[in-house]
C-alpha cells in the first residue's frame, strides 16, 4: 500500500511540474507544440496543425522549422530525483 501511494505521489508530482506554458502552441494554445520557428522576433513553438496551415498559406517555409522537444531537460532532472 505504501509503495502504491509513493508511485501516485510521484505521478502527481510529475504532472504538477510539467511546464505546460512552454508546451503549448503559440498560435493554437489548445494544442501541444511540435515545432519551433525561430525566424520571428522570438522563437515560436507551433503545433503540427498550425505549421500545416502556415505553410499552406506561404507564411513560413518547411525548412524554417525545427522539431520542438521541451521536456528532455525536465524529464532527465525528474528521473535523477526519483532515482535517489
Amino acid at each position: 500500500m505504501q509503495a502504491e501511494s509513493g508511485v501516485a505521489a510521484a505521478v502527481d508530482s510529475f504532472h504538477g511540474n510539467l511546464p505546460l506554458d512552454r508546451m503549448r502552441c503559440a498560435v493554437m494554445p489548445n494544442q501541444v507544440a511540435a515545432w519551433t520557428y525561430k525566424k520571428a522576433r522570438r522563437p515560436l513553438n507551433l503545433s503540427k496543425a498550425a505549421v500545416e496551415i502556415l505553410i499552406e498559406h506561404n507564411s513560413i517555409q518547411a525548412n524554417e522549422i525545427r522539431p520542438y522537444v521541451p521536456l528532455l531537460s525536465h524529464i532527465s532532472g525528474l528521473l535523477t530525483v526519483l532515482r535517489k
